[in-house]
């Protein structure tokens, strides 16, 4: 074991070479992006920056046995918080490099079947905790030198014969040269400061990340506006990015259509068209033009269906037109089951009564 953790650590000294080279990478990458750089070298760049992301970890292999080996050593400290902190943070820093190695072989292709996006988030929250662990070991720290150093003046006070009261000077408090009337603000300094790192903390605990460099790319017809709205959508077991495109269809009948793209399949996988726009909705006898289907969707329920919305949805009653707009209630097969129009009014009568009406009207004239 001994042996084992003096490799380690001489490999640390490596790993920090590699690092730095990394985030050198990392930033290299960042200004050839800004300065419009060929995508080739930019790509290159990229592989570089995860050839030296997987040759940290291949140095990280042995670092949970030294983690675990420094909490043993943390559990014999004699203050009961140091002894808390230290040795939790140990431990949260042993399971995040053990969760590590096994990224680095679902990487290398060791253990292909690895799911690498869950153990990410597991080696994530185990440094988070491992942060916030020694973050409350360095208050603590912070506030026994501060109270060691309040007792000490206390001291040199009552040495020097000046009155003091709970350690602070009372001879002229906070004037000019006097250390009594700093303590005060330096205490009330430091509980500000420690409540906005732990504002910052809670941030960070809801906080989430964008994958840059491995981002999945939904294309669709651009002119049939692919893109205006977007719903993640979980149904028939499999996890889908609907897309709406409201301008889909040609030239004076832009029904609209929402497209769904498949989260879990390959990179390259395409979109599929629902030909919502097809059906007929509400009590239409045929699918309505220029309705603009999947300007807004929205999840219903978890039975797997969802919501598509067509604002510019209208009937014709005669010579009049309304557009009252609705929405269709699409399940987990992708089919309309029914639709709402909250909007819709009932068509005015026409028939004998009007007709009467007008004959009225027209002998009230003679």
């Amino acid at each position: 074991m001994d042996a084992w953790v003096r490799f380690s650590a001489q490999s640390q000294a490596r790993e920090r070479l590699c690092r730095a080279a990394q985030y050198a990478c990392s930033l290299l990458g960042h200004a050839l992006q800004r300065h419009g750089a060929s995508p080739e070298l930019q790509k290159q760049i990229r592989q570089l920056e995860g050839h030296l992301s997987l040759g940290r970890k291949l140095l990280r292999l042995g670092n949970s046995t030294d983690a675990l080996e420094s909490a043993k050593r943390a559990v014999h400290l004699s203050d009961v918080v140091l002894r808390f902190c230290i040795t939790v943070s140990h431990l949260n820093r042993a399971l995040y490099f053990a969760c590590d190695n096994v990224l680095w072989a679902g990487k290398s292709g060791l253990a292909p079947r690895v799911d690498q996006e869950k153990w990410a988030q597991r080696s994530f929250r185990y440094y988070l905790f491992s942060l916030i662990m020694n973050l409350s070991r360095d208050a603590y720290e912070i506030r026994l030198l501060m109270e060691q150093e309040t007792s000490a003046y206390s001291r040199r006070m009552k040495v020097s014969g000046v009155g003091v009261s709970g350690g602070v000077e009372t001879v002229g408090p906070g004037g000019p040269g006097t250390p009594g009337g700093s303590l005060p603000q330096l205490a009330l300094k430091f509980r500000l400061r420690i409540l906005l790192l732990a504002r910052v903390l809670r941030g960070l605990c809801s906080s989430f990340n964008l994958d840059e460099h491995h981002p999945r790319l939904f294309t669709g017809p651009p002119e049939a506006e692919f893109g205006y709205s977007v719903l993640q959508h979980v149904g028939g077991g499999q996890r889908w990015m609907l897309v709406g495109a409201p301008w889909d269809g040609p030239s004076g009948d832009r029904r609209g259509d929402v497209y769904r793209c498949s989260i879990g399949g390959f990179h390259s996988a395409p979109c599929t068209k629902g030909h919502l726009g097809d059906y007929q909705l509400g009590n239409s006898s045929q699918p309505a033009v220029n309705m603009h289907l999947g300007m807004s969707l929205l999840e219903t329920d978890a039975d797997g269906g969802f919501m598509a919305c067509a604002p510019l949805w209208s009937r014709a009653c005669g010579s009049s037109v309304f557009s009252s707009g609705i929405c269709a209630r699409v399940d987990a097969s992708f089919r309309p089951q029914g639709s709402l129009a909250p909007t819709a009014q009932r068509e005015p009568v026409e028939g004998p009564w009007k007709l009467s009406s007008q004959i009225g009207m027209l002998g009230g004239k003679n």
